[in-house]
């Protein structure tokens, strides 16, 4: 049992249809919650320190009056001859409704115990203690509605956790795109960088090359033109030829 779970509490009999059971009449159910499970005379002598909670409720068999009971009888009696049914009497007495129990220690039972109380002797087949759990809003829908709720819940989980992953890998999909661009384009500026270097220096490898070629025309033209001391020189014996000459 759970701490401030309700509770419903009943008391199930099957009691023979015997004349002293019939004859017994009105009879009370003692029934208490234990905080430990003790014998009988334990149990009594420390009724006020070991009880929880106890409740007594009256309870008899179903009266028929002789005329019912023979007739019932002889119609079900290929059945009590097959041992399919016999003559009994099963009793629900409902000890208890929405009981429920404290937290701590010792709060919660961990036995019970049951009287049948009557100045007859009552003559009794089997007898048990049924607790059910009477459950409110969702547990309530999950316990008594569960082929419905697992479908329900499931589709919902499944739905939900596929949604989460598929917004998860968008979002990482898109992040890793965005690096793969900003990556790409960096390659780009540096290929763009690298083509000017390379277009540079052979520009300027042509241009020496150019300067180079262009070195020696330049020196042989100057070593083909005459100097201006070169030309006075050659003029100079002429001029003197032409001064003797006229003197002749």
């Amino acid at each position: 049992m759970v701490p401030l779970q309700k509770y419903d509490v009943k008391v199930i009999l099957q009691l023979p249809s015997t004349p002293a059971n019939r004859a017994a009449g009105n009879f009370m159910l003692d029934l208490a919650f234990l905080r430990e499970p003790d014998d009988l005379a334990g149990s009594i002598a420390n009724a006020s320190e070991n009880v929880l909670l106890r409740s007594r409720r009256p309870a008899m068999l179903t009266y028929t009056s002789p005329m019912v009971d023979t007739a019932r009888q002889l119609w079900r009696l290929p059945l009590y001859i097959l041992g399919l049914k016999r003559e009994a009497e099963v009793l629900s007495i409902g000890m208890m409704e929405r009981v429920q129990f404290h937290k701590g220690k010792g709060q919660v039972p961990r036995g019970l115990r049951l009287e049948i109380q009557s100045n007859e002797r009552i003559q009794v087949y089997k007898a048990r203690v049924r607790i059910d759990a009477r459950f409110t809003g969702l547990r309530w829908i999950m316990y008594n509605w569960r082929t419905l709720s697992f479908l329900t819940f499931g589709s919902m989980f499944w739905l939900i956790s596929t949604s989460v992953a598929t917004g998860v890998w968008l979002a990482l999909s898109s992040r890793s795109s965005g690096n793969e661009g900003m990556v790409v384009k960096k390659e780009e500026d540096v290929d763009s960088d690298d083509g000017f270097k390379d277009s540079s220096e052979p520009s300027t490898a042509k241009q020496e090359g150019v300067a180079a070629r262009l070195s020696p025309d330049i020196k042989a033209e100057e070593e083909d033109e005459p100097s201006a001391y070169g030309s006075n020189e050659d003029n100079g014996p002429d001029e003197d030829q032409g001064s003797e000459l006229s003197g002749i």
